[in-house]
């Protein structure tokens, strides 16, 4: 309920003044007195005043006013899925449609209500900003604002050094390769014992796939990779590695990869050992063009797809 009330409230902070037809049946009206007679049990978001005109303006609003109604001294909450989860999550994928740049502004009123707040609090809101935004299973990762939270929460004396020392090692990950930015150059050993390096390779695309030989999600993208038409591109080229140095379970499931495609594994370790990629999803997909240039990072297929079809003619 409570995702369904905040996302409601955020639908309607959107839309009005947008044409929308402000008739409410019955049944609305009665759904409307029912949120009212609940609101005690979810936190109540400020509503945006009518004023408001753009979805940019409405979205900085609910964003800068977002934890108004929140009691941060109050330990209690912490147990209450509809006081932290829920809004964090629903916070996070409203922040996720603004600027960019404006994600400090944001972020800064949340950590500055963080560093008065009861311990209890702190900790579960930085734990589950930690697993919200960074998890690689997390449906609403965003990498971008976790960077920004950790960073604007590291100044705070109320984190210790060790966690700070995490974060900043967290930080360093996302930093690499970054759409953009050049791809980290590496070595795998093929099915022929030869070795060749990511940068040998020649194609217009490249689709970087690190993935794990007993990963059941990896053997879907696989499964997904060989029958969608938007991976079957002359100009695209697909490398298949094996972060780890487990040869016997590489060669004994190597079948798992489509002969057409590039398949290697890490025999010296040099991925784990420098980490040069972030391997904890698994599979990790990364596009790739001619010079190396990540296109996309950690992406999903339905995205490289969309990109590819636009791409290439």
């Amino acid at each position: 309920m409570q995702n369904r009330l905040i996302l409601l409230l955020f639908i309607a902070a959107i839309t009005t003044g947008c044409g929308c037809n402000n008739n409410q049946s019955n049944s609305e009206k009665e759904q409307a007195n029912n949120i009212s007679n609940e609101q005690s049990s979810y936190l109540v978001i400020p509503e945006p005043p009518a004023m408001l005109d753009t979805e940019s303006e409405k979205i900085d609003y609910l964003l800068t006013n977002y934890w108004a109604n929140y009691n941060f001294n109050d330990s209690t909450l912490a147990r209450k899925d509809n006081f932290t989860s829920k809004p964090l999550a629903m916070y996070f994928k409203i922040m996720s449609t603004a600027s960019q740049s404006q994600f400090p502004k944001y972020l800064s009123n949340l950590v500055t209500e963080l560093e008065s707040a009861d311990t209890v609090i702190f900790d579960k809101f930085t734990s589950l900003t930690e697993d919200l935004l960074y998890d690689p299973n997390s449906p609403i990762r965003c990498e971008i604002i976790y960077y920004r939270f950790t960073e604007l929460l590291s100044k705070s004396k109320r984190v210790d050094n060790l966690v700070k020392d995490k974060y900043q090692q967290q930080r360093v990950m996302i930093t690499k390769n970054q759409p953009g930015k050049q791809a980290s150059n590496f070595t795998f050993t093929l099915k022929s014992g030869g070795v060749r390096s990511l940068y040998d390779l020649d194609a217009d695309y490249l689709l970087l796939m690190f993935y794990h030989p007993d990963c059941h999600t990896c053997a879907e993208t696989i499964a997904e990779l060989k029958n969608s038409p938007f991976f079957t591109h002359k100009e695209l080229k697909i490398l298949a590695i094996f972060p780890e140095r487990d040869e016997k379970l590489w060669r004994d499931k190597i079948g798992m990869i489509p002969e057409e495609w590039i398949c290697g594994f890490d025999k010296a370790g040099v991925l784990e050992a420098k980490k040069l990629y972030d391997l904890r999803p698994s599979p990790s997909l990364y596009l790739l063009d001619k010079k190396k240039s990540v296109i996309l990072k950690d992406a999903r297929l339905d995205e490289i797809a969309g990109y590819l079809a636009g791409a290439i003619k």
